[in-house]
């Protein structure tokens, strides 16, 4: 097999203390012979907890592909670098491309069929005085 063949897809998400700490995440992952395929953006974020004593972070995530053996050093890494407050990689899902048509079960289909027909709105009915105190008399009899 080749070394193309042997690599993983898998993305990492992580909070960093600084902005400028992005260049040593990827060189991380470049010194373990990870190929970088996508590089999000740098966010600042207000955290919902203090992390590390920090309520404020820089938020960003990197797509790569990468030896699976290798991810247990880059998470010693991450993990004992002081500028990186948090991290995690997972490997993406995969997209399933159906192959057929799916079928409708008949009680979807049955359902679709059925006309609900909404009730009629009845108008209400206006009370004269008279009538009201009659219905009174009758409730209290």
């Amino acid at each position: 097999m080749t070394e193309q063949t042997d690599k993983k897809q898998y993305e990492m998400s992580f909070l960093l203390q600084e902005e400028g700490g992005l260049s040593t995440v990827t060189k991380f992952v470049k010194d373990l012979g990870g190929e970088i395929a996508l590089e999000g953006s740098i966010q600042k974020i207000a955290l919902s907890y203090p992390i590390k004593k920090e309520t404020n972070a820089f938020f960003g995530f990197l797509h790569f592909s990468m030896d699976p053996a290798e991810i247990a050093h880059l998470t010693h890494e991450m993990e004992t670098k002081p500028g990186i407050l948090r991290h995690l990689i997972i490997t993406p899902p995969f997209k399933k491309m159906e192959t057929r048509p799916r079928m409708e079960t008949p009680r979807v289909a049955e359902r679709a069929s059925i006309e609900r027909k909404p009730e009629p709105v009845r108008p209400l009915e206006t009370l004269t005085n008279e009538d009201l105190e009659k219905k009174i008399e009758e409730i209290l009899k």
